[in-house]
């Protein structure tokens, strides 16, 4: 990444698990033109959206991270942000997206020779690690040719778990459910960041897939407050489907009619959210974790709902929500209320609790509701988009 110096990169790092459990210690290295990296064994920490946004915060900062896996099947995993913000995370083992406009042209040029192999391929793979390479660099301004590997005494020390939590959405959106969360001690923030994790996985589905099904086990209700530890396979899966959301989110800054405010959009962004709360499990602080695992849930049980909650207009800065239409929190509300009763009430009474939330969509009937959005969005039930005065 550009902008930023040896000491920030491993601190970030450590503060979102890199450090800890059985996980290699990153090799840390400076660049020569104002930049820094890491290189992670057998761990994909770098990869992951909060670091990024934390790594490329600053009206100039970017960064960039790639992942590779020999193994059959081989994969990747490619993920850029600038200025705090994901603006592409993309796995390359099939079709590049249009990249236009949210990396540079150059960028997304490499990035079509970058392909992930079907199987293993010695010179596929070598093919994937040059262009892919280059993509990086080209995107951050910095060159891996001038990097200077750092001794582990050069690093800063690690920081402490409970270090002081800065602010977070939750904190803006509603601060008195902020403030009660903080104040719970350790152990009783963990529990609660797991059984809404728990909740969370059941409504957006991903309790269903095979391959995280020993996550879904692991973070039920009453399982204790012990930190949950991803196998490789299990974070590698909920990356994939953070970069689905992220693939999505390209067709709506492209402007593309169908995509803006659908209820197909609004479903994989709360797969993204419940992805986003197992993989915070991870970190080592327990009220960090409480914190970004409750706003993660209350911004998923958002998603669930039948029709989109707002359409968009464009200006010539690009799209902005139109206030004349009410916006439909979906379930939010009713998880809120169950967080406010949980923080009443001891944990052992939590799964009866969660066991008070409505079922979540089946799969048909999320496909039924995309199905009816789209055929809505063809009557013109929406609004129009049109371009309007800035």
């Amino acid at each position: 990444m550009s902008g930023m110096d040896v000491a920030r990169l491993s601190q970030i790092l450590a503060e979102n698990g890199a450090m800890t459990g059985d996980a290699v210690v990153p090799q840390f290295y400076e660049l020569g033109d104002g930049g820094a990296a890491a290189v992670e064994v057998e761990r994909f920490y770098g990869t992951r959206a909060r670091v990024l946004e934390a790594l490329s915060t600053g009206r100039k900062g970017r960064a960039a991270s790639l992942f590779w896996r020999h193994e059959r099947p081989a994969a990747a995993l490619v993920g850029f942000a600038r200025s705090g913000r994901v603006i592409a995370q993309l796995e390359r083992s099939g079709p590049v997206e249009d990249l236009r406009g949210v990396v540079p042209r150059a960028v997304a040029a490499l990035l079509k020779e970058a392909r992930a192999p079907g199987d293993f391929d010695q010179g596929a793979v070598s093919r994937l690690l040059t262009g892919a390479t280059a993509a990086l660099e080209a995107f951050t301004g910095v060159s891996l040719a001038t990097a200077r590997c750092m001794a582990c005494d050069q690093l800063p020390p690690h920081p402490a778990d409970g270090a002081e939590i800065g602010r977070t959405v939750l904190d803006y959106e509603y601060p008195v459910l902020a403030s009660r969360i903080r104040l719970l001690d350790p152990g009783r923030a963990r529990e609660l960041a797991t059984t809404l994790t728990h909740a969370l996985m059941i409504e957006s589905g991903l309790s269903e897939i095979p391959e995280l099904a020993r996550v879904a086990e692991a973070v039920r209700p009453g399982g204790g407050s012990r930190r949950l530890l991803l196998e490789p396979g299990e974070a590698y899966r909920l990356e994939g489907i953070r970069a689905a959301f992220a693939a999505w989110t390209l067709k709506e800054s492209g402007g593309d009619p169908d995509a803006v405010g659908a209820m197909e959009g609004e479903f994989l962004n709360q797969r993204s959210w419940a992805a986003r709360a197992v993989l915070a499990l991870e970190n080592p602080d327990d009220m960090r974790t409480a914190l970004e695992c409750t706003d993660a849930t209350l911004t998923g049980f958002r998603s669930s709902r039948t029709s989109r909650g707002f359409v968009y207009i464009e200006d010539h800065t690009g799209r902005r929500r139109d206030s004349s239409k009410v916006h439909d929190w979906g379930r939010e509300p009713l998880v809120k209320r169950l967080i406010e009763r949980m923080l009443d009430t001891n944990s052992q009474d939590w799964p009866q609790l969660e066991a008070t939330l409505p079922p979540p969509f089946t799969p048909e009937q999320r496909a039924a509701i995309i199905t009816d959005d789209y055929r809505r969005q063809a009557r013109g039930e929406f609004g129009e988009y049109d371009i309007v005065d800035a």
